[in-house]
């Protein structure tokens, strides 16, 4: 990858550079979560004087808010946070799994034992072409 640059090896672990068109992430990095597209109790002036460089947004809270619509609205994801640096989204696979797919009727053998447990219906609905969530 040549946006990919390894600036020091010991052993197995290394020191390397991201090279992106919104900034450079230098690796390993910490990574601040801004969930609902915005890092709680920091605002991006704040992030910067930390020295971050990049955030990372969750995609399923931002489809639910404020949604695609309203950030299209404001000219984009870097836009409505007001950061012009990197910014990693998830893919949302662990929504997938969490509304539904660990309490289908093939997987309620991992269930047994616990001690008051009721099963909560499907908060999704996963086909051939991707998943559908439900409120």
């Amino acid at each position: 990858m040549k946006n990919f640059k390894i600036l020091c090896k010991a052993g197995k672990a290394r020191v390397g550079r991201l090279t992106t068109p919104h900034g450079v992430i230098d690796t390993p990095n910490f990574i601040p979560v801004g969930t609902q597209a915005t890092v709680k109790a920091l605002g991006p002036r704040e992030l910067k004087e930390i020295g971050s460089q990049i955030i990372l947004a969750n995609t399923y809270h931002l489809m639910l808010r404020p949604g695609a619509d309203l950030i299209e609205k404001f000219g984009g994801l870097h836009k409505f946070m007001g950061w012009d640096k990197p910014i990693m989204t998830d893919s949302g696979g662990f929504q997938v799994f969490s509304l539904g797919v660990a309490l289908e009727h093939g997987n309620s053998k991992v269930l047994k034992g616990i001690d008051n447990f009721k099963a909560k219906p499907r908060l999704n609905k996963i086909t051939e072409e991707g998943v559908v969530f439900q409120c």
